[in-house]
């Protein structure tokens, strides 16, 4: 069909999909969506492009970009981080992967620059104080062959990702799937770490072959 990608996943313009049909389509069987137009209007359409960010008011911003071997955060202003982004030749670079920007005054004027889709709006933790609710909203950035290994959000929630600029490739599994099939171990050879860049490239082909032998 002319609204799916080779994935099998359906893509769909928001202006074609009811809240409705949204909850009875894909929410309530726990189906995957791309939902596509959600981001157009949003400020950081323009102000996250690489050029804003370079020269706009975030570039001084410290930001996350991993953690140290005793667990605390390490932090580099974002200026600095694009720069190694567009130059490094790093196996499994760093990733900006940062949940607590809203606690510092300039950070959390990138609340204004998104909001939150209509389908989405309703959110349980939304009954509970701020303080006590678990890491939910995230700015990521990150060059080619970054990303996150294999996981599950915070608590077992559901999140809703947003992708603005660049190209991202996510993996899926059906809930209730055994994280050692998610993970792949069997096929890891042993000189090969779990950095996202070698799931991608070579883990989760062999899955797929050892799948389609079945």
């Amino acid at each position: 069909p002319a609204n799916q990608v080779v994935t099998g996943i359906d893509r769909v313009h928001w202006k074609d999909l009811s809240i409705e049909d949204f909850i009875e389509k894909y929410q309530k069987p726990e189906i995957p969506v791309v939902i596509t137009g959600l981001t157009d209007k949003w400020k950081g359409s323009t102000t996250w492009s690489l050029d804003e960010l370079f020269k706009g008011r975030y570039r001084n911003c410290r930001l996350k970009v991993g953690e140290d071997d005793e667990g605390y955060s390490i932090r580099v202003k974002l200026k600095y981080f694009l720069n190694y982004m567009l130059h490094n030749l790093d196996d499994s670079p760093m990733y900006l992967f940062d949940c607590s920007f809203d606690e510092h005054e300039r950070e959390s004027e990138l609340l204004g620059d998104y909001q939150v889709p209509f389908y989405f709006k309703d959110d349980l933790f939304n009954l509970i104080s701020e303080k006590r609710r678990p890491p939910y909203r995230w700015f990521l950035i990150g060059p080619k062959r970054s990303g996150t290994s294999a996981h599950v959000d915070p608590l077992g929630t559901s999140a809703w990702n947003a992708l603005v600029k660049g190209r991202k490739r996510w993996l899926l599994t059906k809930p209730g799937t055994r994280k050692r099939q998610v993970k792949g171990y069997e096929y890891r050879r042993k000189s090969e770490d779990g950095e996202a860049a070698t799931y991608f490239s070579y883990v989760v082909p062999r899955i797929l072959r050892a799948e389609a032998e079945k």
